[in-house]
C-alpha cells in the first residue's frame, strides 16, 4: 500500500532525518478459504516526523533476515487509499496455524524531489510468531 515517489529533479532542501515507529503488524493465517488473502502478512509502519510532503522514503533490511521481500527498490509515498503519514508493507506469510518470530532492522532514507538523500533512521520490526493452538490437535 504504498506507491513510487517520483524524482522530478526540481530543487529542494535535503529531507530531515525521518523517524517512525511501528503502527501494526498482521500475520498470516488460514481462514478455510483456499481463495482468500489471508496468508498475508502486514507491516504499517507510520511516519511521525514533519518531513514536507514533497519526501518520498527508501526501505532496506540492514540486519537480519526476513523471510520474503517486502520492500521496493526505489523511494515510496503511502497510497491515496492509506491513511495520512502510513506505509503499509504486504508480503506471503503462509496460512499455517504457526507464524516464526522475526526481527530486523530497516533503514529508512528520505529521498527529495532532486533525488538528494538525507540521513537515514534506523527501526527495529519484531514480531515473537505465533504457536499453534494448545486446542488444534490435528
Amino acid at each position: 500500500m504504498t506507491q513510487e515517489f517520483q524524482i522530478t529533479g526540481e530543487e529542494t532542501a535535503l529531507p530531515e532525518k525521518p523517524s517512525f515507529e511501528v503502527k501494526s503488524i498482521k500475520r498470516g493465517f488460514y481462514d478455510g478459504n483456499d481463495g482468500s488473502c489471508s496468508d498475508a502478512g502486514m507491516i504499517t509502519l507510520r511516519n511521525i516526523s514533519k518531513n514536507s510532503q514533497d519526501v518520498g522514503y527508501k526501505f532496506a533490511i540492514v540486519e537480519g533476515a526476513f523471510e520474503d521481500s517486502l520492500f521496493r527498490d526505489g523511494p515510496v509515498t503511502p497510497s491515496t487509499f492509506a491513511e495520512e503519514n502510513e506505509f503499509t508493507f504486504i508480503w506471503f506469510d503462509g496460512h499455517s496455524d504457526e507464524q516464526e518470530p522475526f526481527e530486523v532492522t530497516v533503514e529508512i532514507t528520505p529521498v527529495s524531489k532532486s533525488g538528494s538523500t538525507g540521513e537515514p533512521a534506523r527501526l527495529v520490526i519484531a514480531h515473537p510468531g505465533v504457536k499453534k493452538p494448545w486446542w488444534k490437535i490435528w
